[in-house]
């Protein structure tokens, strides 16, 4: 799995109510190995005028940081071996 620097854009920010905003990111993390996609996640939070930006930013962090582990566990499941596994078993089993 090569996945590449992370690119995070803003896409939206929309009036929610007084000093209230939905502010919505994307992260998009290519990843050049075949067959896999790499990540392409938005998140979305409400930001409200004032407030330091640190009470954003670790929960931010943590929401991202957990989307890597996820398409990092999937992958370790697809690359490993497991998939072609289950399917030279499945397809000798069929009878045709």
């Amino acid at each position: 799995m090569a996945l590449h620097d992370p690119v995070i854009t803003m896409e939206s920010v929309t009036y929610s109510s007084q000093n209230r905003f939905n502010i919505t990111f994307k992260l998009v993390i290519p990843d050049n190995t075949v067959g896999c996609d790499g990540i392409d996640q938005t998140f979305t939070f409400l930001y409200r005028q004032g407030v330091v930006l640190t009470a954003y930013l670790d929960a931010l962090d943590n929401q991202m940081q957990a989307a890597i582990d996820k398409y990092k566990a999937e992958m370790a499941i697809k690359t490993a071996g497991v998939v072609p596994t289950f399917i030279s078993a499945l397809t000798g089993r069929l009878e045709v």
